[in-house]
């Protein structure tokens, strides 16, 4: 599932090959990476991505350093926020192509643009 995600398939790109999308704190050895990622969609507002992949039917969590709960470890790494994506052993490979979709769909789009 970490390679898919990051790598993607013949059918669709993985986070690290979409224009737009950053993946937080990559590095290229999987066996030394959990199945949690953070990753920003270039100019967009955490709250309102948590939003449209919901909207969407993917959920995801979105991590603000205003809040008490992510401020420390968002901080440590360098960042103010993040999307938390963190996919569970009864996730299914259509499940993480579902969520690469849509992410492509929102790095592409402007309705989230922050100004």
């Amino acid at each position: 599932m970490k390679e898919r995600l990051l790598e993607g398939s013949d059918k669709i790109k993985g986070l690290r090959h979409m224009d737009n999308v950053k993946v937080f704190a990559d590095y290229p050895d999987l066996t030394k990476r959990d199945l949690i990622f953070a990753i920003g969609i270039e100019g967009k507002d955490y709250n309102q991505l948590r939003k449209n992949y919901q909207d969407r039917g993917v959920t995801i969590y979105e991590r603000v350093n205003t809040s008490v709960y992510s401020k420390r470890i968002l901080e440590a790494i360098g960042l103010t926020g993040a999307i938390r994506v963190s996919p569970f052993h009864c996730h299914t490979v259509d499940d993480i192509d579902k969520f690469l979709s849509v992410t492509k769909e929102l790095s592409v789009t402007r309705e989230l643009t922050n100004y």
